[in-house]
Protein backbone atom coordinates (compact mmCIF):
# COMPACT_ATOMS: atom_id res chain seq x y z
CA UNK A 1 0.00 0.00 0.00
CA UNK A 2 1.15 3.68 -0.29
CA UNK A 3 2.58 3.68 3.13
CA UNK A 4 4.43 0.89 2.50
CA UNK A 5 5.86 2.31 -0.76
CA UNK A 6 6.90 5.88 1.25
CA UNK A 7 8.82 3.82 3.81
CA UNK A 8 10.46 1.81 1.13
CA UNK A 9 11.45 4.97 -0.59
CA UNK A 10 12.40 6.82 2.84
CA UNK A 11 15.26 3.73 3.39
CA UNK A 12 16.46 3.92 0.13
CA UNK A 13 16.62 7.73 1.34
CA UNK A 14 18.50 7.00 4.31
CA UNK A 15 21.52 5.38 3.21
CA UNK A 16 22.52 8.39 1.18
CA UNK A 17 21.91 11.01 3.40
CA UNK A 18 24.43 13.17 4.15
CA UNK A 19 25.04 14.60 7.54
CA UNK A 20 24.31 17.90 8.64
CA UNK A 21 25.99 19.47 11.16
CA UNK A 22 23.52 20.61 14.01
CA UNK A 23 22.51 24.25 13.97
CA UNK A 24 23.38 26.06 17.95
CA UNK A 25 20.39 26.91 19.89
CA UNK A 26 22.06 30.40 20.05
CA UNK A 27 21.78 30.90 15.89
CA UNK A 28 18.22 29.60 15.95
CA UNK A 29 17.42 32.41 18.82
CA UNK A 30 19.19 35.02 16.71
CA UNK A 31 17.64 33.94 13.46
CA UNK A 32 14.49 34.35 14.92
CA UNK A 33 14.73 37.63 16.93
CA UNK A 34 16.26 38.97 14.15
CA UNK A 35 12.95 38.14 12.17
CA UNK A 36 10.47 39.56 14.71
CA UNK A 37 13.03 42.66 14.82
CA UNK A 38 12.00 43.19 11.07
CA UNK A 39 8.66 42.31 11.26
CA UNK A 40 8.11 44.87 13.79
CA UNK A 41 10.45 47.62 11.62
CA UNK A 42 7.66 46.89 9.20
CA UNK A 43 4.76 47.57 11.79
CA UNK A 44 6.10 50.57 13.02
CA UNK A 45 6.28 52.60 9.24
CA UNK A 46 2.43 51.90 8.75
CA UNK A 47 0.45 54.95 9.34
CA UNK A 48 -3.16 54.24 10.17
CA UNK A 49 -5.55 56.63 8.49
CA UNK A 50 -8.98 57.22 10.52
CA UNK A 51 -10.82 56.61 7.31
CA UNK A 52 -9.82 52.75 7.39
CA UNK A 53 -10.93 50.26 10.16
CA UNK A 54 -7.93 47.72 10.00
CA UNK A 55 -10.28 45.03 11.30
CA UNK A 56 -12.40 45.34 8.18
CA UNK A 57 -9.80 44.03 6.01
CA UNK A 58 -10.60 40.18 6.18
CA UNK A 59 -7.21 38.87 5.16
CA UNK A 60 -6.26 41.07 8.69
CA UNK A 61 -9.32 40.53 10.86
CA UNK A 62 -9.42 36.86 9.90
CA UNK A 63 -6.11 36.33 10.90
CA UNK A 64 -4.83 33.24 13.09
CA UNK A 65 -3.97 35.50 16.14
CA UNK A 66 -6.19 38.48 15.27
CA UNK A 67 -9.13 36.61 14.87
CA UNK A 68 -9.81 35.44 18.51
CA UNK A 69 -9.44 38.68 20.09
CA UNK A 70 -12.28 40.88 21.52
CA UNK A 71 -11.98 44.12 18.74
CA UNK A 72 -12.11 46.59 21.36
CA UNK A 73 -8.57 45.54 22.56
CA UNK A 74 -6.65 45.67 19.25
CA UNK A 75 -8.41 49.20 18.51
CA UNK A 76 -7.22 50.85 21.73
CA UNK A 77 -5.05 53.47 21.39
CA UNK A 78 -1.62 52.42 20.67
CA UNK A 79 -2.15 48.66 19.74
CA UNK A 80 -2.57 49.13 15.83
CA UNK A 81 1.29 48.57 15.69
CA UNK A 82 0.81 45.15 17.26
CA UNK A 83 -1.93 44.36 15.41
CA UNK A 84 0.10 44.49 12.56
CA UNK A 85 3.01 42.61 13.80
CA UNK A 86 0.40 39.80 14.76
CA UNK A 87 -1.09 39.42 11.49
CA UNK A 88 2.39 39.57 9.85
CA UNK A 89 3.24 36.76 12.11
CA UNK A 90 -0.14 34.73 11.35
CA UNK A 91 0.64 35.30 7.80
CA UNK A 92 4.25 33.56 8.12
CA UNK A 93 2.52 30.83 10.65
CA UNK A 94 0.02 29.82 8.23
CA UNK A 95 2.05 29.76 4.94
CA UNK A 96 6.12 28.86 6.41
CA UNK A 97 5.49 27.89 9.65
CA UNK A 98 2.93 25.59 9.63
CA UNK A 99 4.60 22.29 9.02
CA UNK A 100 8.52 21.80 8.04
CA UNK A 101 7.66 20.72 4.63
CA UNK A 102 5.94 24.77 4.22
CA UNK A 103 9.12 25.78 2.50
CA UNK A 104 8.77 23.69 -0.69
CA UNK A 105 5.39 24.91 -1.87
CA UNK A 106 2.07 23.90 -2.76
CA UNK A 107 3.21 21.39 -5.12
CA UNK A 108 4.72 19.36 -2.50
CA UNK A 109 2.23 19.78 -0.04
CA UNK A 110 1.57 15.73 -0.25
CA UNK A 111 4.68 15.65 1.72
CA UNK A 112 3.17 17.04 4.87
CA UNK A 113 -0.07 14.91 4.17
CA UNK A 114 2.06 11.41 4.20
CA UNK A 115 4.71 12.93 7.64
CA UNK A 116 1.05 13.21 9.17
CA UNK A 117 -0.21 10.01 8.00
CA UNK A 118 2.28 7.88 9.14
CA UNK A 119 3.25 9.31 12.12
CA UNK A 120 0.22 11.77 13.73
CA UNK A 121 -2.86 11.99 14.93
CA UNK A 122 -5.93 14.15 16.04
CA UNK A 123 -3.15 16.43 18.07
CA UNK A 124 -0.40 16.69 15.21
CA UNK A 125 2.65 14.98 14.70
CA UNK A 126 4.73 14.13 18.42
CA UNK A 127 8.26 14.52 18.34
CA UNK A 128 9.37 10.73 17.71
CA UNK A 129 12.68 8.98 16.14
CA UNK A 130 11.29 7.91 13.05
CA UNK A 131 9.07 11.23 12.66
CA UNK A 132 12.18 13.16 13.22
CA UNK A 133 14.34 10.67 10.81
CA UNK A 134 11.70 10.93 8.07
CA UNK A 135 11.43 14.96 8.17
CA UNK A 136 14.75 15.32 7.95
CA UNK A 137 16.29 13.07 5.61
CA UNK A 138 13.40 14.02 3.10
CA UNK A 139 13.93 17.76 3.48
CA UNK A 140 17.86 17.28 3.13
CA UNK A 141 17.35 15.89 -0.33
CA UNK A 142 15.97 19.26 -1.14
CA UNK A 143 19.15 21.23 -0.20
CA UNK A 144 19.89 21.63 -4.08
CA UNK A 145 17.01 24.36 -3.93
CA UNK A 146 18.34 26.14 -0.63
CA UNK A 147 19.22 29.51 -2.36
CA UNK A 148 15.76 29.19 -3.93
CA UNK A 149 14.47 28.64 -0.32
CA UNK A 150 16.31 31.12 1.26
CA UNK A 151 16.64 34.27 -1.20
CA UNK A 152 13.86 33.64 -4.55
CA UNK A 153 17.07 32.54 -6.63
CA UNK A 154 15.88 30.48 -9.50
CA UNK A 155 18.07 28.93 -12.47
CA UNK A 156 16.60 27.45 -14.92
CA UNK A 157 13.20 28.13 -15.76
CA UNK A 158 12.02 24.32 -16.16
CA UNK A 159 12.31 23.00 -12.55
CA UNK A 160 9.36 22.19 -10.82
CA UNK A 161 10.54 22.33 -6.96
CA UNK A 162 11.86 25.68 -7.68
CA UNK A 163 8.56 27.15 -9.43
CA UNK A 164 6.66 25.66 -6.50
CA UNK A 165 8.99 27.32 -4.03
CA UNK A 166 8.72 30.78 -5.73
CA UNK A 167 4.96 30.07 -5.41
CA UNK A 168 4.92 29.81 -1.56
CA UNK A 169 7.51 33.19 -1.56
CA UNK A 170 4.94 34.78 -3.90
CA UNK A 171 1.55 33.80 -1.67
CA UNK A 172 3.34 35.13 1.40
CA UNK A 173 4.32 38.72 -0.14
CA UNK A 174 0.76 38.67 -1.45
CA UNK A 175 -0.61 37.90 1.13
CA UNK A 176 1.46 40.87 3.32
CA UNK A 177 1.59 43.36 0.83
CA UNK A 178 -2.05 43.59 -0.30
CA UNK A 179 -3.76 44.36 3.07
CA UNK A 180 -1.35 46.58 4.38
CA UNK A 181 -1.21 48.47 0.79
CA UNK A 182 -4.66 49.08 1.54
CA UNK A 183 -3.82 50.94 4.76
CA UNK A 184 -0.60 52.62 4.46
CA UNK A 185 0.30 52.97 0.27
CA UNK A 186 3.14 54.90 1.22
CA UNK A 187 5.21 52.42 3.34
CA UNK A 188 8.54 50.71 2.58
CA UNK A 189 7.45 47.35 1.38
CA UNK A 190 10.40 46.44 0.02
CA UNK A 191 10.96 45.41 3.72
CA UNK A 192 8.81 42.56 3.20
CA UNK A 193 11.35 40.92 0.73
CA UNK A 194 13.27 40.93 3.61
CA UNK A 195 11.11 39.06 5.85
CA UNK A 196 10.91 36.38 3.58
CA UNK A 197 14.07 35.70 3.16
CA UNK A 198 14.33 35.29 6.58
CA UNK A 199 11.50 33.30 7.20
CA UNK A 200 12.06 30.58 4.61
CA UNK A 201 15.76 30.54 5.59
CA UNK A 202 14.74 29.88 9.32
CA UNK A 203 12.03 27.50 8.69
CA UNK A 204 14.79 25.66 6.23
CA UNK A 205 16.72 25.36 9.25
CA UNK A 206 14.91 24.27 11.73
CA UNK A 207 13.30 21.39 9.55
CA UNK A 208 16.21 19.70 8.81
CA UNK A 209 17.65 19.98 12.87
CA UNK A 210 17.42 16.00 14.13
CA UNK A 211 15.60 17.55 17.33
CA UNK A 212 12.13 18.68 16.47
CA UNK A 213 12.40 23.13 16.01
CA UNK A 214 8.96 24.39 15.90
CA UNK A 215 7.25 27.57 16.82
CA UNK A 216 4.20 27.90 19.06
CA UNK A 217 1.84 30.57 20.93
CA UNK A 218 0.50 31.84 24.15
CA UNK A 219 -3.05 30.17 24.29
CA UNK A 220 -6.29 33.56 25.13
CA UNK A 221 -7.27 32.84 28.53
CA UNK A 222 -4.03 31.12 29.73
CA UNK A 223 -2.93 32.10 33.21
CA UNK A 224 0.27 34.44 33.24
CA UNK A 225 2.46 34.35 36.36
CA UNK A 226 6.09 36.27 35.19
CA UNK A 227 8.00 33.80 37.90
CA UNK A 228 6.10 30.89 36.77
CA UNK A 229 5.21 30.90 32.86
CA UNK A 230 8.24 31.21 31.06
CA UNK A 231 7.14 30.34 28.23
CA UNK A 232 5.50 33.51 27.59
CA UNK A 233 6.60 37.32 27.91
CA UNK A 234 4.57 40.08 28.58
CA UNK A 235 4.62 42.37 26.12
CA UNK A 236 6.28 46.13 26.97
CA UNK A 237 2.93 47.75 27.31
CA UNK A 238 2.01 45.86 30.57
CA UNK A 239 5.35 44.03 31.58
CA UNK A 240 5.05 45.25 34.73
CA UNK A 241 2.18 43.26 35.64
CA UNK A 242 3.25 40.23 37.91
CA UNK A 243 0.24 38.03 36.72
CA UNK A 244 -3.09 37.96 34.94
CA UNK A 245 -4.85 35.82 31.46
CA UNK A 246 -3.60 36.13 28.14
CA UNK A 247 -5.62 38.81 26.36
CA UNK A 248 -4.13 38.10 22.95
CA UNK A 249 -0.87 36.99 21.22
CA UNK A 250 1.32 39.12 19.29
CA UNK A 251 3.86 36.68 18.13
CA UNK A 252 4.64 32.99 18.39
CA UNK A 253 7.97 31.32 20.48
CA UNK A 254 10.19 29.51 19.52
CA UNK A 255 10.59 25.58 21.37
CA UNK A 256 13.11 22.89 20.40
CA UNK A 257 12.34 19.13 22.07
CA UNK A 258 15.47 16.99 21.92
CA UNK A 259 19.23 17.32 21.22
CA UNK A 260 21.28 17.88 18.54
CA UNK A 261 21.87 13.95 18.09
CA UNK A 262 17.71 13.81 17.81
CA UNK A 263 17.85 12.07 21.21
CA UNK A 264 15.84 12.52 24.58
CA UNK A 265 12.99 13.99 22.28
CA UNK A 266 10.58 14.45 24.88
CA UNK A 267 12.88 16.87 26.77
CA UNK A 268 11.32 20.52 25.50
CA UNK A 269 13.09 23.90 26.15
CA UNK A 270 11.75 26.92 25.18
CA UNK A 271 14.06 28.79 23.02
CA UNK A 272 12.37 31.95 22.98
CA UNK A 273 8.87 33.35 24.38
CA UNK A 274 5.66 34.33 23.15
CA UNK A 275 4.93 37.47 23.52
CA UNK A 276 1.33 38.16 24.81
CA UNK A 277 -0.41 40.80 26.19
CA UNK A 278 -1.96 40.52 29.51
Amino acid sequence: NLKQQVHSLQQQLFSTVEKVNAISDEQLTNAFRLLGASIKSLSRTINFPNRINVLDIEAIGGSVLVAPVNKELWLARGRKKSLIEAFIWSVLLQHVFCNPFAVLGPDCVQLALWWSSLFGNEGGVAANPLAERWRYTTLEQMMRVKDTITQGVVIGSEDPAQLSIMKARQAVHNSIYHSLFQISPASDFGMIDAIIDKAFALALDMAIQRCRVQTFRGQIGEVYNQYVSLHLKSSLENEDLPEGCVAFVIKPGLEKWGDGQGKHLDQKLVLVPSEVFI
